[in-house]
């Protein structure tokens, strides 16, 4: 037999002929392979076995020929859409990704997902890091990421292009991050926030809610979310049932979602300062079921974040809800509470995540300072 690119002719483990055919298609990287044995007693001898095994050479070729020619590979955009079939996300969700998406993948809609190379997302990971953060960046590598993952799952043969892309350091110089706050500012705030809109009905019922959300965050450590998605039935005489929060679904914001993480379901001591803040909001709160409201619904983070930060500019003190999360970890950590204690009172998966919450103040850094000096 002539030599053939596809056929050779081999020896199979008891001694009989055969012809075996091979045919590879594609690049180095991903090479697809199908093979096939024709034996020689099967088809009468080495020639008419020969013949049987060019027709299917030469078929199978065609065919996998024409089905790599009718491969019409997704654009862009095509992926990202389809991405949220696969992987359903939140409303709020949603509206981040589609951020990302119209202010920097955009640019690449029309273009075939195959034809996106390594160079095209970092040019375009360089660009976008030149006004953001780098976790910002990150999250935009991660939706790259998502669209190779979903034309791989949906059976296109292309290889994930983000392996390798580099997100590029901040080299701006930064001020230290405040990220909790004193007693004294913090009474400085809350008072503020009393005063704020205080002369509509409308504007003091926000008012004293978010100062009622806040307090109950001073005392518990719970997260924002939590606190706005408790009712009269989730605190009992001793503890505060912390068992889920307000978010958004695919549909609608402002739903009752679970909890965070699994390690988010605890019980909360109530201190006996809080009592009777708690028992004031139960008469304050119109709802029969839910304590935070405003006009039927239920309160959103992004609305009390917005109001939140609307008062730290009127009164000049830098604040936001999370900063009760930090100063609760912080103190409870000044006071040589258990790490675990802690970590299970803030929901956390970890008693190191707690500490990362933890901060020292100033205070503590000189007597650290001074110590190192006297020794």
């Amino acid at each position: 037999m002539a030599k053939d690119k596809y056929i050779n002719e081999i020896t199979l483990k008891h001694g009989d002929k055969a012809y075996r055919v091979q045919i590879k298609l594609g690049g180095r990287a991903k090479r697809k392979e199908i093979s096939k044995q024709f034996r020689f007693n099967d088809f009468g001898g080495a020639r008419t076995t020969l013949e049987v095994a060019r027709l299917w050479r030469d078929k199978t070729l065609s065919e996998m020929r024409l089905r790599q020619i009718a491969v019409v590979f997704p654009t862009v955009e095509q992926l990202y859409y389809d991405k949220f079939n696969l992987f359903p996300v939140s409303l709020k969700t949603r509206e981040n990704h589609d951020y990302f998406y119209k202010h920097a993948i955009s640019e690449y809609a029309e273009r075939k997902i195959n034809k996106i190379t390594s160079a095209d997302i970092q040019v375009n990971v360089n660009k976008y890091a030149e006004n953001h953060s780098q976790k910002m960046s990150g999250h935009l590598l991660s939706i790259w990421r998502q669209l190779f993952k979903v034309a791989i799952m949906r059976g296109y043969d292309v290889s994930d292009k983000t392996y390798g892309v580099v997100i590029p350091k901040n080299k701006e110089v930064k001020e230290e991050r405040i990220v909790t706050i004193s007693d004294e500012d913090f009474t400085k705030f809350m008072n503020a926030l009393l005063e704020y809109n205080e002369n509509t009905e409308q504007g003091r019922y926000n008012s004293y809610l978010i100062w009622y959300m806040l307090t109950i965050m001073f005392f518990t450590g719970m997260r924002p979310a939590e606190v706005l998605a408790l009712t009269r039935k989730d605190i009992t005489k001793t503890h505060i049932k912390v068992n889920k929060a307000v978010g958004s679904s695919k549909t609608q914001r402002k739903v009752i979602v679970p909890v965070k993480t699994k390690t988010s379901l605890r019980s909360v001591p109530i201190a006996s300062e809080l009592k009777p803040i708690l028992d004031s909001l139960k008469a304050f709160a119109p709802d029969k079921k839910f304590l935070f409201t405003q006009e039927g619904e239920l309160l959103e983070i992004d609305y009390v974040s917005n109001y939140i930060s609307l008062v730290s500019k009127s009164c000049g003190i830098k604040f936001n809800a999370y900063m009760l999360r930090h100063k609760f970890s912080t103190e409870l950590f000044n006071k040589n509470v258990n790490p675990r204690v802690i970590q299970d009172l803030m929901g956390h998966a970890s008693s190191s995540m707690s500490l990362e919450y933890a901060r020292s103040n100033e205070i503590d850094r000189e007597e650290a300072i001074n110590k190192l000096k006297n020794d």
